[in-house]
């Protein structure tokens, strides 16, 4: 999420010191909040990426597998775990929670395009 003029500097100072920079990111991640946009994904199309593929931070191999299908964007399986392992709890729709969502959904824009400017 570094800004992309930030970014730059940085670069060309290291090298001008002859020194390696290493970036950890995401392609899929947030965008940065100043200018920047898809600098991850933009960097790695042209010179390439490592990818991390075990999950080393979960033990359960059961939660491992759940969290591999919600990053190949099969979030299904990650509810369907999540669920019955007690970590979500779905509940029905009420015209209560659906005026929590849609305010907090108000709120999040209202922010976002705030922070845009």
């Amino acid at each position: 999420m570094a800004p992309t003029r930030l970014s730059a500097r940085l670069l060309e100072h290291a090298a001008q010191e002859g020194a390696k920079v290493i970036a950890i990111g995401e392609s899929f991640g947030a965008a940065a909040v100043c200018a920047g946009g898809r600098v991850a994904g933009a960097v790695g199309e042209r010179i390439g990426v490592g990818r991390l593929t075990e999950v080393v931070r979960q033990r359960d191999p059961g939660e491992r597998r759940a969290l591999a299908a919600l990053h190949e964007r099969l979030p299904d399986i990650y509810i369907a775990w999540a669920e019955a392992n007690d970590r979500i709890q779905v509940v029905s729709s009420d015209p209560i929670t659906e005026q929590a969502v849609d305010e907090w959904l108000a709120a999040a824009v209202w922010t976002h395009s705030r922070v845009r400017r």
